[in-house]
């Protein structure tokens, strides 16, 4: 921004300047006395402080143009966070451990979907397709009861903007990808029968209910053992 505004003061001081000289090039040596003369002088300058005022005018609503859709934008950019804690799977049983998926704005993040690594060394696990996630809602992730990666993509209310989203290391980060990059990872997820998230839940409560033990087991034997589904290539 400072070399535009630089390039601003610099165009029209050269449009005013240009004037002064043309103007004293042609009619006058030196500065004159008579109140006529500095009459002709405003009108003849006017015409470059005109052309000055309409680049300043100019470069005013560019900037105005900018910060609107740069507000715009951010007002309509979910932010996704991972969270971990309990969940409740019913009456008797609680997960001491689950992660969430949740949306830390006001803007709803659609067309949800997750995949994640139990070890970085492995390959992805299939593409789950979830709910949109609107405003300050979490989203538990009972299917994914150990990781070391996940990775979610989504994109904004209005089909505009996609985004990826990757927590590893107890850190996340988002990018901006491509329509192209989304729409086939979204074909990948459509094409799993059994990937979406309520097949998921209703999994996963059903096994719970029926074999509490397992609650017990290793948290990467817990995630196999329930979805083995997802690994399957």
């Amino acid at each position: 921004m400072q070399k535009q505004i630089r390039f601003i003061i610099i165009a029209i001081s050269a449009v005013l300047l240009l004037g002064l000289i043309l103007y004293f090039y042609n009619f006058h040596d030196s500065l004159s006395k008579n109140p006529s003369d500095w009459s002709y002088f405003a009108s003849f300058q006017g015409i470059f402080i005109s052309i000055a005022s309409l680049i300043l005018l100019g470069y005013i609503s560019y900037m105005s143009f900018k910060l609107t859709d740069s507000y715009y934008k951010q007002q309509n950019r979910p932010i996704i966070e991972i969270s971990h804690g309990q969940y409740k799977v019913n009456e008797n049983v609680n997960l001491e451990s689950c992660w969430y998926l949740i949306n830390c704005s006001k803007s709803v993040a659609r067309n949800v979907i997750i995949r994640f690594k139990m070890n970085r060394k492995e390959d992805y696990s299939k593409w789950v397709s979830c709910y949109a996630i609107t405003d300050n809602i979490s989203q538990p992730l009972i299917w994914i009861h150990y990781a070391d990666v996940i990775n979610v993509c989504y994109t904004d209310s209005l089909y505009e903007n996609f985004y990826e989203f990757e927590y590893k290391d107890i850190r996340g980060t988002t990018k901006t990808i491509h329509k192209n990059i989304y729409d086939e990872y979204l074909k990948v997820a459509e094409n799993n029968s059994h990937g979406n998230i309520s097949v998921l839940h209703y999994k996963f409560t059903q096994l719970i209910s029926k074999n509490t033990v397992i609650l017990n087991s290793s948290d990467n034997y817990l995630t196999s053992f329930a979805f083995p589904f997802l690994f399957k290539k």
